[in-house]
C-alpha cells in the first residue's frame, strides 16, 4: 500500500478537487437526490470547478483543507476539510492554528475574479430538499455545543482510488493535530463510512434515522443497501444476510419483480412471504442499488468502481457484527461483485471482513467472458440487447478496449474463491432461451456493428453458457430469456426452485463455511493498549516467553501460571507478554478473558465467539462458553494463546458454575493464568516448572518504574528514593500511584505521616489531593468501588458534562487509579484500590449513600432482560452482580442507617433484573439464590401480596421447573395462585400464567390426568373471561396441551396440535404479531429436538 503525502491545499488545486469530490459523492444515495435526472457527472464537475476557488477562500479563519497526493505521480487522490472550534483559531505563538492546512490568501483582484466565476456556475439543486438534513443539523448542533470539537466537515476519495487507505491517512493526519492541541474530533457519518471511523478509534455518540422517501425521485431508486425483509417493525431473529445486486440499465424495483400479464399481484421473490423469506427464514434480505445508467467518463472503471461502494455499504451495515453473507448478482452486477471480492482480498483492504464473511454467491447470467476473438461483436449484442435504444456506445467501446483486463478480473476472481484458504461456494446460472434483437431498436452505430451477424432481426442468447459460467463454480441452466433470469412467477416455478435450493444450501452451511474461511485469520483480543512505561521484569518475562508460545510443545496444550500477591504486577507482566508473543509469533491468535466473575467470563467468550464466527453465537439460549470451547479445541482453528486474568476464586472456577470445565484444549494452544493463590495452579494440574512466582521488584527495577513517569527535575536524591521504595515494599501498584502523584505534586515522601499498607497509603494521599482539586473525579472513584473491576461503563458514574467527565477520568488515569481500555467509554480499576475506597467510605460514614447512588444508576441503565436488548443487559450484569455480592448490604455495615422505601424498591427491581439475566443464561442455581434473596426483602418491606413479591414468586416457580424441582414449583405456584386470586380479577393474565406453571409442574411429576383436568378447567375460565377467539385464549390453547403431550412422548400429536394452534392464531392476529412468537419459537425448538433425537437413534 502506498504512503500518501498529506499536504495543505491551495486555490490551484480547485480543478482537481472538483473532479475528486464530485466523483466521490456521485454515487451517494442521499446526495444524488439533489440533482435533476438529466444532470451528468461531467457537467457537475465543470460547474464545481468554477465554484471551488471561491469556496476554498471562504471562512479561512476557521476552515482547514488537506489533500492526499500520490508520491509517484503527484496526482491529487483525496481531500479532507476541517473546521476548528471558535476558541482554537489562534495558536500559542499568536499565529493561526494549524497554518500548514490553511488556504494561502490571494490578492483582492483575484478574490473578485473568483467570486464572479463562482456566480456564473450552475448550481440548481432541488429546492424541496433544503430540509433533508434538518434532523442531522439539530443533533450535530447539540453535540458541538457541549464542548469544543474539531469537526471533520468533508472527506472525499475518488471511486477509482477507494480501498487504498487514502481516507484513513487523511483522518489520521487530523487526529495527530487534534491530539497535539488536546481537542477531540467530531464527524457526522453515513452508515457506509462508519467502519472506517470505528477502526480509527471513533465512537458513536448519537444516531439519526434520516427518511429520504419524501424526497425520492419517481424515476430513480435510492442507491445503496435497502433492507426489505424483515419489516422494520417486525422482530428480527435472523442470523445471516442475503444481498441482491441488480444489473445494467435497471434498478431493484424492476429487477426482482415478476409482473403478471393478467394484472394480478406482481411477484417479488425476494420479499413475498411465501417465497425466499419463507424458504430461508434465518435470512435478513437486502437489495443493493447502483447507478446503472451513467457511463460518461471511463465507463468500465466507473462500472467497476461500484465495487468499493458495495463493500463500504455492506461493511457499514454489518458494523462489528460478523454475520454470514450470501450474494445474489444479476448480469453486470456479478462483475461488480467479482471485482469487490478481488479488492477485498488485497492486503490491507479495510473491507476484508466482507470477503471472509461471504458464504455463498449466486450469479444470474453474468457475462464473465463477454467477448472473444471469434465474435468481436459480442459486447454489442450483450449491451445492445439489454439497453436497446439507450445503449451506451462509450460503454461498449470501453468494454472492447478493456476486454483483456476484464478477463484478468474474471480469472483472479475464479482463483480467489477456490483458494485453499477460502473455497467460497457459488452457483452460475445461464439462460437457455433466446432474446429477440431488432436493429430498429438499436442506435445506428450499434446496428451497423452487428450487421455481420443478422440483417433486420434475430433471436440470440445474450449471455451464453460459456460466458456466464466459471470453470471453478457449479453451473445450472434456467429455462428463461435473459430478462427473465431474475424473475419468477411463484414458489412453484422450476427456475425459482433451482435458485432457491442453491441459496438454502449456502444458508444451511453458512457458519461452517464462515468458520473455515476465518480459521487462518489471526485475532488479537486484548482489552488494553501496551504499557509504554513497562520496565524491568525481564527475567520473569523470559521465563514466560519460553513457556507460553503454542509451538513450544506440539503434543499438548501449554498451561502456565503467574502467581503472586495483589498489586504485585501480574496483569502488567501478562499484558507485556501478550504483545511480545504477537510480535514474535504473528500466526498465533491471542485472547484475554477476565475471570473475576461469571459475567466477565461470559462476556469475553461472547466477544471471542463473534471474532471466531462461531455458529449459534447469536442464539439467545446458546451455551456460549461451550460453543467457543468446542471451536478453540478444534485443531483447524490454528494456534492460540488464552490469557485467564484474575483467576483467584476457587468457587467460581471449580464449584457451582465451574468455569474451569469450559477451558479449551488443543495441541496448538497455550493458556496463561494470573492468580494470587497457589492452589489454583495446583487444581489446574500445572507443572511446577510452569508456575512462575512473582515477588516485589528489585531495587533497580523499582527505581526505573518510579522514575519512568517523572521529569528529571522531579527525581529526588538517591537516599530519598531508596527510603520511599523501602516503604512501598517495591510493590508495583503502590510505586505507580506514588510516581503519578509525584508527577503532579512534586514529592510524596513529605505526605507520608505514618507507615500503613503501602497501597492504601499512596491511594489515600492521591485521593485527598483529587478530592480537593477535582471533586468530580473523586465522585467517580466512589461509585467505581462497588462495581466489577473490569469494563466499568462511564454511564454508571455520576452525571456530568462530557468535558467534565473526560477531565475526571483523565485525572484518575494520571494518578494511576484506573486503567484505560481500548474502548473509550469504559475503564478498569484494581480491586485493592476499590477496597481502600470502600474502607474510607465506611470510616467517613458515606458507604450507604454511595451504594444507594450506584443502585439507582444501575436501576436506570439495566433494562429488563430480553433477547432484543441482550447486549445492553449483558454489559451491566457483572456490575449488578458485584454490587450484590458486596457484604455491605448487611445491616451492620451501615450502623444505624437504613434504606428508605425508594431505595428498597430500586434494590428489589435491580435484583429482579439480575435474577432474570441469570435465568436467561441458564444459570438456574445462581438465579434461584437471587430470587430467594429478593423474595425475603420484598416480603419484609413490601408485603406478601405486593405485585413485586408475587412476580418474584412466579419467576422462582418457573425457575424451579427449569431446575427440575417439580415439587417446589408446584408448592410455590399454588401459593402464588392463591394470593393472585385474592387480589386480581379472574381474567387477569397473571392468574393464567401462574396456572400454566402449576399445570406443567403437575404434568412433570407424571400426574397427567390431574394436569389435563386442571388445563381444561383453566381454559374454560379463560374462554368465559376473554372469549373463544381472543388471542390470549388461543396462545394458552397452543402452549399448554402440546407441552403435556410432549412430556408423555406423544410427539406426532404434539406437532400436529402446534401447527393447528399456530395457524389459528395467525388467522386472528396475523403472522408477524408478537403473540405468535411463543408458539413459533416452541415449534422450532420442538422440531430441532426431534431432529437431534432421530440423529441419535440413527
Amino acid at each position: 500500500m502506498a504512503n500518501w503525502n498529506i499536504e495543505g491545499c491551495t486555490v490551484a488545486d480547485a480543478n482537481a478537487l472538483a473532479r475528486n469530490n464530485i466523483s466521490a459523492f456521485w454515487e451517494d444515495p442521499t446526495w444524488i437526490l439533489l440533482w435533476p435526472k438529466e444532470t451528468t457527472l461531467e457537467f457537475l464537475i465543470k460547474q464545481s470547478q468554477k465554484r471551488y476557488p471561491h469556496v476554498l477562500l471562504s471562512d479561512r479563519e476557521e476552515r482547514r483543507h488537506q489533500k492526499a497526493v500520490d508520491p509517484e505521480t503527484g496526482a491529487l487522490v483525496g481531500y479532507a476539510r476541517w473546521i476548528l472550534p471558535a476558541n482554537r483559531l489562534t495558536a500559542e505563538d499568536g499565529g493561526p492554528e494549524w497554518p500548514e492546512a490553511q488556504i494561502p490568501d490571494v490578492g483582492s483582484e483575484e478574490k473578485q475574479h473568483f467570486e464572479k466565476l463562482y456566480k456564473t456556475a450552475w448550481w440548481n439543486a432541488r429546492k424541496e430538499l433544503s430540509s433533508i438534513d434538518d434532523k442531522n443539523s439539530v443533533v450535530m448542533d447539540r453535540i458541538l455545543a457541549e464542548r469544543p470539537y474539531i469537526k471533520l466537515d468533508y472527506l472525499a476519495v475518488h471511486p477509482e482510488n477507494k480501498g487504498k487507505g487514502i481516507a484513513s491517512a487523511l483522518v489520521e493526519s487530523g487526529i495527530k493535530h487534534a491530539e497535539k492541541i488536546g481537542v477531540p474530533i467530531f464527524v457526522m457519518s453515513y452508515k457506509a463510512g462508519r467502519g472506517v471511523y470505528e477502526r480509527l478509534g471513533f465512537k458513536e455518540v448519537d444516531r439519526v434515522i434520516q427518511d429520504d422517501s419524501p424526497y425520492a425521485i419517481p424515476y430513480r431508486s435510492p442507491l445503496g443497501l435497502k433492507k426489505i425483509v424483515p419489516a422494520e417493525d417486525a422482530v428480527d431473529n435472523t442470523t445471516i444476510d442475503i444481498i441482491a445486486i441488480h444489473g445494467l440499465d435497471t434498478d431493484s424495483s424492476r429487477t426482482w419483480i415478476y409482473d403478471r400479464k393478467d394484472g394480478s399481484r406482481a411477484v417479488h421473490w425476494l420479499k413475498d412471504a411465501d417465497m425466499l423469506p419463507y424458504d430461508v427464514r434465518e435470512a435478513r434480505i437486502y437489495t443493493y442499488d447502483w447507478n446503472a445508467k451513467v457511463f460518461d467518463h471511463a465507463p468500465v472503471q466507473t462500472l467497476l468502481g461500484h465495487a468499493d461502494n458495495l463493500l463500504a455499504h455492506v461493511a457499514g451495515e454489518q458494523g462489528s457484527n460478523r454475520r454470514p453473507i450470501i450474494f445474489i448478482a444479476s448480469c453486470f452486477g456479478g462483475l461488480i461483485l467479482a471485482e469487490a471480492m478481488n479488492r477485498a482480498a488485497q492486503e490491507g483492504n479495510p473491507y476484508r471482513d466482507v470477503l471472509l464473511n461471504t458464504v455463498g454467491m449466486v450469479f444470474l447470467a453474468t457475462p464473465f467472458r463477454g467477448s472473444d476473438a471469434a465474435n468481436p461483436a459480442k459486447w454489442y449484442i450483450i449491451v445492445g440487447g439489454i439497453m436497446g435504444k439507450k445503449t451506451s456506445e462509450r460503454l461498449i467501446d470501453d468494454l472492447n478496449r478493456e476486454d483483456k483486463e476484464l478477463r484478468k478480473l474474471t480469472q483472479s476472481f475464479a482463483e480467489l474463491i477456490q483458494s485453499d484458504s477460502l473455497r467460497i461456494p457459488g452457483r452460475c446460472f445461464y439462460e437457455s432461451e433466446t432474446t429477440k434483437i431488432s436493429k430498429r431498436l438499436l442506435p445506428p452505430r450499434i446496428a451497423s456493428k452487428v450487421s455481420s451477424l443478422f440483417k433486420e432481426a434475430t433471436e440470440l442468447l445474450l449471455v451464453t453458457e460459456d460466458s456466464a459460467c466459471l470453470d471453478t463454480i457449479q453451473r445450472h441452466r434456467l429455462d428463461a430469456t435473459h430478462s427473465k433470469m431474475n424473475k419468477f412467477n411463484g414458489p412453484e416455478s422450476p427456475n425459482y426452485k433451482l435458485v432457491r435450493d442453491a441459496v438454502k444450501l449456502f444458508a444451511r452451511n453458512a457458519f461452517p463455511v464462515m468458520w473455515r474461511q476465518n480459521r487462518l485469520r489471526r485475532h488479537f483480543m486484548v482489552p488494553f493498549g501496551r504499557n509504554e512505561r513497562f520496565v524491568g521484569r525481564e527475567s520473569i518475562l523470559q521465563q514466560i516467553l519460553e513457556r507460553i508460545p503454542p509451538s513450544v510443545n506440539g503434543d499438548d496444550c501449554q498451561l502456565t501460571a503467574i502467581e503472586g500477591l495483589g498489586g504485585i504486577g501480574k496483569t502488567q507482566i501478562a499484558l507485556e507478554a501478550a504483545y511480545r508473543v504477537r510480535e514474535q509469533h504473528p500466526e498465533c491468535s491471542i485472547f484475554w478473558v477476565p475471570a473475576v466473575s461469571t459475567a466477565s467470563f461470559e462476556n469475553a467468550h461472547r466477544e471471542m465467539g463473534r471474532k471466531l464466527a462461531v455458529q449459534g453465537i447469536y442464539n439467545d439460549k446458546a451455551n456460549i462458553k461451550k460453543l467457543v470451547k468446542d471451536v478453540l479445541s478444534a485443531e483447524a482453528t490454528g494456534s492460540w494463546l488464552l490469557i485467564i486474568d484474575n483467576a483467584d476464586s476457587l468457587k467460581l472456577l471449580f464449584e457451582n458454575t465451574g468455569l474451569s470445565k469450559f477451558l479449551p484444549l488443543s495441541r496448538k494452544s497455550s493458556i496463561l493464568f494470573t492468580t494470587r493463590y497457589h492452589e489454583v495452579a495446583v487444581r489446574f494440574d500445572i507443572a511446577p516448572r510452569n508456575i512462575i512466582r512473582v515477588s516485589g521488584m528489585d531495587d533497580t527495577e523499582a527505581t526505573s518504574l518510579l522514575e519512568a513517569g517523572l521529569m528529571e527535575s522531579q527525581v529526588g536524591d538517591a537516599e530519598s528514593t531508596k527510603g520511599l521504595l523501602e516503604f512501598l515494599a517495591n510493590l508495583p501498584l503502590a510505586i505507580k500511584q506514588a510516581s503519578a502523584y509525584m508527577a503532579s505534586n512534586m514529592n510524596v515522601t513529605d505526605d507520608i505521616a505514618e507507615k500503613q499498607n503501602p497501597v492504601a497509603t499512596t491511594w489515600l494521599i492521591s485521593f485527598k489531593h483529587i478530592q480537593e482539586h477535582n471533586p468530580e473525579a473523586a465522585a467517580c472513584l466512589k461509585s467505581m468501588c462497588f462495581l466489577a473491576e473490569k469494563d466499568i461503563p462511564l454511564c454508571l458514574l455520576p452525571e456530568m458534562p462530557e468535558l467534565k467527565m473526560a477531565e475526571a477520568i483523565g485525572t484518575l488515569k494520571a494518578y494511576a487509579l484506573v486503567m484505560e481500555r481500548n474502548e473509550p467509554d469504559s475503564v478498569d480499576i484494581h480491586p485493592l484500590i476499590q477496597l481502600a475506597m470502600r474502607y474510607w467510605l465506611l470510616q467517613e460514614r458515606e458507604l450507604k449513600a454511595c451504594m444507594s447512588f450506584v443502585v439507582e444508576r444501575l436501576h436506570e441503565k439495566y433494562p429488563f432482560p430480553l433477547h432484543e436488548n441482550r447486549s445492553d443487559w449483558m454489559r451491566y450484569w457483572p456490575h449488578a452482580q458485584a454490587l450484590f455480592d458486596f457484604p455491605g448490604f448487611d445491616d451492620e455495615e451501615f450502623g444505624d442507617e437504613e434504606f428508605d422505601d425508594k431505595e428498597v424498591s430500586n434494590i428489589i427491581m435491580l435484583q429482579l433484573n439480575l435474577a432474570e439475566s441469570l435465568s436467561k443464561l441458564e444459570c438456574y442455581n445462581d438465579s434461584e439464590q437471587e430470587y430467594l434473596r429478593i423474595l425475603e426483602i420484598s416480603q419484609e418491606y413490601l408485603g406478601k401480596e405486593h405485585d413485586t413479591t408475587l412476580a418474584c414468586m412466579q419467576s422462582l416457580s418457573s425457575n424451579h421447573l427449569e431446575m427440575e424441582k417439580f415439587q417446589e414449583a408446584e408448592h410455590l405456584s399454588k401459593e402464588t395462585l392463591e394470593l393472585l386470586e385474592k387480589t386480581l380479577d379472574i381474567g387477569d393474565g397473571r392468574i393464567f400464567a401462574a396456572k400454566s406453571i402449576l399445570v406443567f409442574a403437575i404434568a412433570c411429576q407424571e400426574r397427567y390426568k390431574e394436569a389435563d383436568c386442571m388445563y381444561k378447567e383453566t381454559m374454560e375460565t379463560l374462554r368465559q373471561a376473554m372469549g373463544e377467539e381472543d388471542p390470549v385464549t388461543l396462545l394458552y390453547q397452543g402452549i399448554l396441551p402440546t407441552g403435556i403431550l410432549e412430556l408423555q412422548g406423544r410427539y406426532e400429536e404434539a406437532e400436529e396440535l402446534y401447527r393447528q394452534k399456530l395457524e389459528r392464531l395467525e388467522r386472528v392476529v396475523g403472522k408477524e404479531d408478537d403473540l405468535t412468537l411463543p408458539i413459533k419459537g416452541r415449534l422450532d425448538e420442538f422440531l430441532q429436538d426431534r431432529l437431534k433425537d432421530k440423529g441419535r437413534d440413527g
